[in-house]
């Protein structure tokens, strides 16, 4: 849980006043001392998780909405490790549609794209007919992008999917594909960048 969660402490504080509830009252209704309750809705320390399922139940939501704020749509469960072999270690002590803490799908104040691969130049990493979704970047600062997997567009028009590099000198950058037989492209200029966000796989 992290410990400066803003939305978790205003999310409280909404409870407590549509129960028209001061917060000794709130305190009361938890076991808690009023102090603890002051301490939740300034962030300073987030409820046990007792408390915060009990809050979520008075709000009518799930437990990862009232943490975050969002919809249960946009928040998927981490339910286990993938790990360099064959298999991966599932964590089972949650229940059936929880686990620990959910991975966000958000692209938060970005300027979203989904792009389609098509062709083989970033194989074997993306393949034909899986969509990447990105966030779009302009500008002449491109810096956030670098060293990431990038949908490019030059500053003459052509689009290509790559790893974005630093050039040779400034301004420019080198697109670099996964594929070794396609040869790094050197010295470009970005009209925009997006970095690859969430990648939804082809058949």
């Amino acid at each position: 849980m992290l410990e400066r969660n803003v939305t978790l402490a205003d999310n409280i504080r909404r409870v407590r006043e549509a129960l028209g509830e001061t917060q000794g009252q709130f305190a009361t209704r938890f076991g808690v001392e009023q102090p603890t309750v002051s301490r939740w809705e300034r962030a300073v320390s987030p409820p046990e998780r007792k408390y915060l399922s009990a809050m979520a139940g008075l709000a009518g939501v799930d437990e990862a909405s009232f943490v975050y704020d969002e919809t249960s749509a946009n928040l998927v469960p981490v339910v286990g490790y993938a790990s360099g072999g064959d298999e991966w270690i599932p964590v089972d002590d949650y229940a059936q549609g929880d686990g620990m803490e959910p991975v966000e799908l958000s692209l938060g104040d970005a300027d979203p794209i989904a792009i389609m691969v098509r062709g083989e130049s970033m194989a074997p990493v993306y393949r034909n007919g899986d969509v990447l979704i990105c966030s779009r970047q302009g500008g002449t600062d491109l810096s956030a992008a670098l060293n990431r997997d990038c949908v490019v567009r030059t500053v003459d028009g052509r689009c290509y999917i790559k790893f974005l590099l630093r050039g040779d000198r400034p301004g420019r950058f080198r697109l670099r594909s996964y594929n070794v037989s396609f040869p790094d492209m050197e010295g470009e200029a970005l009209d925009w960048a997006a970095p690859v966000m969430w990648v939804k796989r082809g058949r």
